[in-house]
């Protein structure tokens, strides 16, 4: 999905949750519409505002699906990073803070069992960060799961702090959240 194409969905679902929050006291029923018609009410009311997010939760889930069924694609890169930016990211390792780690296991699990977790430590300048690593053509790729489809390689985000020399693949370290090599 392109940005263009995410633009769009973005103002269709900012027209629809608006539309339908407008049109709320027009959506509900008076007292004597529900006396004269039996008709069984939900448990949970679902809110027409909510219409929106429920448009776009299906249509990131979808994306999903889609990237899912295409894994170690090289060419899912810049679709991972504008799914993870619309959906978000869990704490996937459970320690109460959304980081680089979670984003780089996040990565790994849409892109497949070919993107390599790498964490740099260098002590001349204080980095210490998690990224991902993915082999392509005949050299190394190193990405920055928290860049923007259009800058997400290392260098281009972290500049000279960024020294691959220092670069540890910890992959096997994490297949406990992201699953087998």
């Amino acid at each position: 999905m392109n940005k263009r194409s995410l633009y769009i969905i973005g103002i269709i679902v900012g027209l629809i949750a608006w539309t339908g929050h407008s049109m709320k006291s027009y959506a509900q029923p008076t007292q004597d519409i529900v006396q004269e018609w039996s008709y069984e009410q939900p448990t949970q009311p679902v809110e027409s505002n909510d219409l929106g997010a429920r448009l776009l939760k299906l249509l990131t889930d979808e994306e999903e699906r889609r990237i899912k069924e295409d894994p170690n694609n090289r060419a899912n890169i810049e679709r991972i990073l504008e799914l993870m930016q619309l959906q978000g990211v869990p704490d996937l390792n459970k320690d109460g803070k959304i980081d680089c780690i979670d984003h780089s296991l996040r990565f790994r699990q849409l892109y497949g069992s070919k993107a390599r977790i790498i964490i740099n430590v260098n002590p001349n300048n204080g980095f210490n960060h998690m990224f991902i690593r993915i082999y392509y053509g005949n050299e190394w790729m190193d990405i920055e799961p928290q860049g923007t489809a259009d800058r997400y390689s290392m260098g281009a985000v972290w500049g000279v702090k960024y020294n691959p020399r220092f670069n540890k693949d910890v992959t096997s370290h994490w297949t406990h959240v992201v699953g087998g090599m």
